[in-house]
């Protein structure tokens, strides 16, 4: 069954980090366009204001324009005083010369205003155009930066997510490794459980009982090397009867030839019913088609690493480099003692140098060596 694990913490973090550092970059952004759409408000307003002062000045040049006509008159008029043809007027002179020129001076200040409130008003839109103009370009570069920073930011992100990614890769990947594993180990656990439990199953037939020396309390198989039987292997021996299978005994077999193997009796259930030639053999995790692994650990006397590799090889086996719960055997040698501890807690078992060579060669090839 699977395992499903909580989002680790960190990855928590990382999202949370992410949405608001994207939070006050909005923020930041959202604070220069306030202040340049204030800017840009100002702006418009003393633009507003040049052009209503604009709409004055066509009033007052018409002023103008009327006390230029009027003081061509009042000159003309002054002058006639001034010959004496208007000698009543005399006391009037001075008093409307007096108001002329105050009028005109009046006026003189009046355009020297508009003209200094004009020149104002140009300078301050220039400046405020030039202000708009650094707002501006300070909101372009502030922009380009974000725009940066985010760029920035969003490549990190996806770095971290292809890394949370390839970390979930790695996790399925070991989870069905582990799950793998438990599979196998199950089915180990099964093979012995079964094989502690042979009575209380269904027993098939692994091979036949071709010889019995009642004497000596030994049998001879019709199965051998070539049948990927080993020495050690222990057998159930058992017949139909009425259409039952009846358990005789119990057998291990302690030497083994290219077609054929002999074994020793290790119990009968009945004195009076001993095995015979054509009772049947039955293993429960026997299997003359399975490819068995190996693992090679620690420091042998007679043969190096390559060469049991070899033999093994030769033998039909498959060799692992470390200990699973698919590893049939291990071969141990000097210092291999916490591989031992694995080997034990796995089910594997464990074979010596001597044995390795008893379990896969040939006995032609053993007398050899």
């Amino acid at each position: 069954m699977a395992t499903y694990q909580r989002t680790p913490a960190w990855m928590g973090t990382l999202i949370a980090l992410f949405v608001f550092g994207g939070i006050a970059a909005f923020g930041y952004w959202l604070y220069y366009y306030q202040e340049s759409t204030t800017i840009k408000e100002e702006w418009h307003r003393k633009r507003l204001l040049r052009t209503e002062l604009r709409g004055q000045i066509p009033i007052l040049d018409s002023e103008i324009l009327i006390l230029q006509k009027t003081i061509p008159t009042i000159n003309a008029y002054i002058k006639d005083i001034e010959n004496d043809k208007i000698p009543d007027l005399n006391n009037g002179i001075t008093e409307l010369a007096n108001q002329s020129k105050i009028h005109v001076t009046n006026i003189k200040d009046r355009i020297a205003q508009i003209r200094d409130k004009r020149t104002k008003l140009f300078e301050d839109a220039i400046q405020a155009r030039n202000d708009l103009a650094k707002e501006e370009t300070r909101w372009h570069l502030n922009a380009a930066s974000y725009d940066q920073t985010l760029s920035e930011e969003r490549l990190k992100v996806q770095k971290m997510a292809y890394a949370i990614e390839k970390k979930q890769e790695n996790f399925l990947a070991a989870e069905l490794s582990l799950e793998r594993d438990n599979t196998r180990l199950n089915k180990r656990v099964q093979e012995l459980i079964n094989r502690k439990n042979v009575n209380e199953r269904e027993m098939l037939s692994d091979g036949r009982i071709t010889a019995a020396r009642a004497d000596d309390g030994y049998v001879v198989l019709n199965i051998g090397w070539r049948d990927n039987l080993r020495p050690g292997t222990k057998f159930t021996i058992f017949n139909r009867r009425a259409g039952k299978k009846v358990r005789k005994g119990e057998i291990e077999v302690v030497r083994v030839d290219t077609r054929i193997s002999h074994a020793r009796i290790l119990s009968e259930t009945y004195k009076n019913d001993p095995v015979v030639v054509g009772d049947h053999l039955h293993n429960p995790i026997y299997d003359p088609k399975e490819i068995k692994t190996f693992v090679i650990k620690g420091h042998f006397a007679n043969y190096s690493h390559p060469e049991l590799i070899r033999f093994i090889k030769d033998a039909g086996g498959s060799i692992e480099k470390e200990i699973t719960t698919g590893t049939h055997y291990l071969v141990a040698g000097e210092n291999a003692d916490e591989y031992l501890n694995q080997a034990n807690n796995y089910g594997v078992i464990i074979l010596s140098e001597r044995k390795l060579l008893e379990f896969i060669l040939e006995p032609t090839d053993q007398k050899r060596l």
